[in-house]
């Protein structure tokens, strides 16, 4: 999930065989985890690619890693509540310059504010 992120654009499983350590992950191992992320939803087949004589399928994730994160959280007990202090957590912990910790402000000031916009709203 890490390469589709990144690259922020749909991918070939040959296009992950050249993106990772060969040692590492072989072609049934690559195809075994597209398979299980395709399965859990978490990437979609978004068309083909003609690689040499062969045509490669391309794929795409469909949720973004904040939303990924967000479910993994919830799914072992970690709410709203306990936002603030896992984001006071990895301030502290990545020592972030100022204007990290600026850019970080306004993003939560951001929610803060659609949050409260949409209890205003009744949604």
């Amino acid at each position: 999930m890490n390469l589709l992120w990144a690259r922020e654009e749909a991918m070939t499983s040959i296009q992950f065989e050249q993106s990772v350590d060969e040692k590492e992950w072989n072609h049934v191992a690559i195809f075994r985890v597209i398979k299980s992320l395709l399965k859990k939803g978490l990437i979609e087949e978004c068309g083909t690619e003609l690689h040499k004589k062969q045509y490669a399928r391309r794929f795409r994730p469909t949720v973004t890693k904040e939303e990924y994160l967000a479910g993994f959280l919830a799914e072992r007990g970690i709410d709203g509540k306990s936002l603030a202090g896992i984001a006071m957590t990895l301030v502290k912990k990545n020592g972030n310059t100022k204007k990290d910790d600026e850019l970080l402000i306004s993003e939560l000031e951001n929610m803060i504010s659609d949050l409260r916009r949409k209890k205003k709203n009744g949604d």
